[in-house]
């Protein structure tokens, strides 16, 4: 006859009841780093955030005055693309590593107003998918609705991408990592706060995904001057954030910009290359933008400094230097 097995001792109060497994590993706090809680959504192996820090716009640094004449064209402070062409929202680089989370202030030409922003970071490749939801929008004509459907096949030859399951990871991850993030612009009258996404959706079964434009957003390239010869110029650029960067700065400038190497660093979110590095990846971005036949667009000088000529494609003001 077997013996019955005596049932475990409990463990005395006080003490850690997680087995061995649950425990986090030294060095770990426990906390959720920036990964998806455990049996949490996770689609196309990006984590979706549990956290973005939305109130850290209520601790935003001061607001500026509001500049002359913002409150044209229906009073929209997102009808203006400067906020998102002409700052470090989408960095001149190519994130491939861990990105970082959280929520910062973000230089903006003088004139503009306070630009904050939460999520992940985000880069020109992230730009790139962005405005080719714009493009579909702009192409289906409906400046009052900014939903559009699209064959990924389709939307990825548009990018100059291949169509490989590598290529739609990075494509679901940007559509996600821009609708996750929250814009907000601030001066002494009121807060915007905005998603430039507003919804994005996948249809696996019949291989279409959708995404919504934020209407302000869209409305402000449906008013700009040419806005798919900037999409489709922009794309002719290839793999050089910076010179995407910088065509995107001068097309929605109105006035010449005079900026100094360390400003220019600072706007496009490039604060980390500096010195020799950054002149040379400077020069093949002119060398770039002079093959598309934008060369006297920006033109650097022998003393460093930088000189960007406005296009006047986008609506928005004036800037002459940074703040």
């Amino acid at each position: 006859m077997r013996k019955r097995s005596s049932p475990p001792a409990a463990r005395p109060p006080g003490r850690d009841a997680r087995s061995r497994e649950e425990r986090p590993a030294r060095g770990e706090t426990g906390r959720n780093e920036n990964r998806a809680p455990e049996g949490g959504p996770v689609l196309f192996d990006y984590p979706l955030p549990d956290v973005m820090g939305f109130q850290g716009f209520q601790r935003a640094v001061p607001p500026v005055a509001a500049p002359e004449g913002r409150r044209a064209a229906g009073g929209g402070m997102f009808l203006y693309p400067a906020a998102y062409l002409a700052s470090a929202l989408f960095a001149a680089s190519r994130l491939r590593r861990r990105r970082a989370t959280g929520c910062a202030a973000l230089p903006v030409l003088k004139g503009g107003a306070r630009l904050v922003f939460s999520g992940e970071r985000l880069d020109q490749d992230d730009l790139d998918v962005f405005l080719g939801c714009v493009e579909h929008s702009l192409e289906q004509q409906r400046p009052g609705r900014g939903s559009v459907r699209f064959a990924v096949d389709d939307f990825l030859r548009r990018l100059g991408r291949r169509d490989t399951p590598a290529t739609r990871e990075r494509l679901a991850a940007s559509l996600l990592r821009v609708e996750l993030s929250r814009v907000a612009l601030c001066d002494e009258e009121m807060n915007a706060y905005a998603n430039l996404l507003v919804s994005v959706g996948f249809d696996l079964g019949r291989d279409v995904w959708f995404a919504e434009v934020n209407p302000d957003v869209l409305a402000a390239f449906a008013r700009a001057t040419n806005p798919l010869g900037f999409i489709h110029t922009r794309l002719r650029l290839g793999p050089r954030p910076l010179a995407k960067w910088l065509f995107g700065l001068a097309w929605t400038l109105q006035d010449d910009c005079l900026l100094r190497s360390g400003e220019l660093r600072r706007l496009c979110g490039c604060q980390a290359l500096e010195g020799a590095p950054f002149r040379a990846l400077l020069r093949k971005a002119l060398s770039a933008l002079a093959l598309v036949g934008y060369g006297a667009a920006v033109t650097e000088d022998r003393e460093g400094w930088v000189w960007v000529r406005g296009q006047k494609g986008g609506p928005g003001l004036g800037n002459s230097r940074l703040a």
